[in-house]
C-alpha cells in the first residue's frame, strides 16, 4: 500500500522520507530489533498492548489523511527507551521539515479553520491525570530493565542503537509497517491496562476510594456476604478512613450522593426475622467489582487470562512460529546447496583421482564431467563414442551413473 499526497493540508506530517517500494527486500533483523523493543521494552510482553502498538504505527502509515482519536501515554523512568521508540519511527517522515510552512492565523486576519490530522503520542516520566471515562488514551507503563544500572542495560544499547537510527532500518521498518494487515484493526477498541486504572483512581471520587478500599478488606477477610448500611452507619465508615489515610472529608450529602452515582442507591431490603423493609445500601465485594471493575486494578499474577488476551497471545506466537519456521526453511535450503556444492567438488576430485589411476587423460576427464551418460554397467558406452575413443572400448573401467554419481 503506498502513502497517500496529504496536498494542501494543514498537517504537521511533511512527507514520507522513503517511497514505498513493492520489490523492496526488508531486513528483518533490523525490523526485528525494533518489535522485539515495542514487545518486551515498551509493552512489557502485554500481547494484546503489543498488537494495538503495532497496529497504531501501521495505521499512521496507511492512512495519513485519517485521524488516530487515540493518544499511546508511555511512563517510565528515565533511560527506558520510551522516546528511542519514537526517534526510530521519526525516521521514516520528515519531521522537521519546514518547507511549504504557512501561517494558521496571519495578524490583522479574520480566524479560519483547518484540518489538523496530528498523530500525537506522549511520554512521561510522572504520572498522568486520566479521567474515569476517558476513551483516548492508550496508558503504558514501560518496563524499566533496560534503564542505565540494570544487568544487561548497556549491551542492550550498544546492539540497537545505532542499527536502528539509520535511514536503512526506518525504510526496511517503513516497509514492514506498510506491509501489515490491519483491515480488522479498530483503532478506537482500546486496552484496558492496569496502568490507566491506577490512573483512573487516582482521579476518581472519595465514594469510589471508600468503596475500593471495603473491597480490600472483604478480600483480606477471605468473605464476600452482604452488608446492609444505612447512610448514618456508612458516612461514619467514611470519616474514620480519611482520617486513617489523611484525607479531604467532605459533608454526608456529597459522599451518598457519590454512591449513588457510581450504583449503590438507597434500597428496600427485609430484614431476616422481621417483616419490615427499610431501606438500605447493600456492599458486597462481587458488586463492587462489578460496578467498579474500571478502577480494579487486577492481580497480573493470579489472574486468569482472558479470552481476548489469550486470542491476541495466541496469534503473537503464531506469527512468532510462522517467522521461525521461514528462516529454518531458509537455512535448510543454504545447507542443501552447500552440501550439493560440497558433493559437486567431491565426485568431480574422484572421477578425476580414478581416471589418473587407469591411465586417463583431460580430454577423457572433460567429457566425463561434461556428460555422466557415458556408461552404463557392463562397461559399453551409452551416448556413442567418448571424445577420446578409447574409454568406450575400454575393458578395465566398469562404471554405473546413479543419480548423476559416478561409481567406479
Amino acid at each position: 500500500m503506498e502513502p497517500c499526497d496529504l496536498g494542501s493540508v494543514f498537517n504537521m506530517f511533511g512527507q514520507y522520507q522513503h517511497k514505498y517500494d513493492p520489490s523492496f527486500v526488508i531486513n528483518q533483523r533490523l525490523v526485528d530489533m525494533w518489535v522485539n523493543h515495542v514487545k518486551d521494552v515498551i509493552c512489557s510482553g502485554d500481547a494484546r498492548l503489543y498488537e494495538y502498538l503495532l497496529n497504531w504505527f501501521a495505521h499512521i502509515l496507511q492512512h495519513p489523511g485519517v485521524k488516530t482519536q487515540t493518544v499511546p501515554l508511555l511512563k517510565s523512568k528515565p533511560g527506558t527507551g520510551k522516546n528511542f521508540l519514537v526517534n526510530v519511527f521519526a525516521r521514516q517522515d520528515h519531521g522537521h521539515d519546514r518547507r511549504g510552512d504557512r501561517r494558521v492565523q496571519p495578524q490583522g486576519q479574520p480566524d479560519h479553520e483547518e484540518q489538523d490530522l496530528r498523530g500525537q503520542a506522549a511520554t512521561r516520566t510522572q504520572s498522568s491525570i486520566v479521567e474515569a471515562h476517558d476513551r483516548r488514551y492508550v496508558c503504558i507503563e514501560v518496563s524499566d530493565k533496560v534503564c542505565p544500572g540494570m544487568p544487561g542495560a548497556k549491551e542492550y544499547w550498544d546492539r540497537v542503537y545505532k542499527p536502528l537510527l539509520t535511514m536503512e532500518a526506518g525504510a526496511s521498518i517503513f516497509h514492514w509497517l506498510l506491509r501489515r494487515d490491519i483491515t480488522k484493526f479498530n483503532i478506537r477498541n482500546l486496552p484496558e491496562t492496569n496502568y490507566k486504572k491506577l490512573l483512573k483512581c487516582k482521579q476518581s471520587n472519595v465514594g469510589v476510594r471508600v468503596l475500593l478500599n471495603k473491597r480490600q478488606q472483604l478480600i483480606d477477610a477471605d468473605t464476600d456476604f452482604e452488608q446492609l448500611y444505612t447512610n448514618k452507619d456508612l458516612y461514619a465508615e467514611y470519616v474514620r478512613w480519611t482520617e486513617e489515610s489523611n484525607q479531604k472529608l467532605v459533608n454526608d450529602s456529597t459522599f451518598l450522593q457519590m454512591l449513588d452515582s457510581v450504583g449503590f442507591p438507597l434500597k428496600q431490603k427485609r430484614i431476616k426475622g422481621s417483616d419490615s423493609k427499610p431501606r438500605r445500601r447493600v456492599l458486597t465485594r462481587k458488586l463492587i467489582e462489578e460496578n467498579l471493575s474500571q478502577y480494579i486494578v487486577e492481580d497480573e499474577d493470579d489472574e486468569e487470562m482472558k479470552p481476548e488476551t489469550f486470542t491476541a497471545t495466541l496469534k503473537l506466537y503464531k506469527q512468532e512460529l510462522q517467522v521461525a519456521h521461514e528462516r529454518i526453511r531458509s537455512l535448510l535450503e543454504k545447507i542443501s546447496e552447500l552440501t550439493t556444492m560440497i558433493n559437486d567438488v567431491q565426485r568431480v576430485d574422484y572421477i578425476k583421482y580414478r581416471l589418473m589411476q587407469i591411465g586417463g587423460h583431460d580430454r577423457a576427464f572433460r567429457y566425463i564431467v561434461s556428460d555422466l551418460r557415458y556408461k552404463d554397467a557392463t562397461g559399453s558406452c551409452t551416448s556413442g563414442l567418448c571424445q577420446c575413443g578409447r574409454l568406450a572400448r575400454c575393458r578395465r573401467l566398469c562404471a554405473t551413473v546413479t543419480n548423476n554419481i559416478l561409481i567406479i
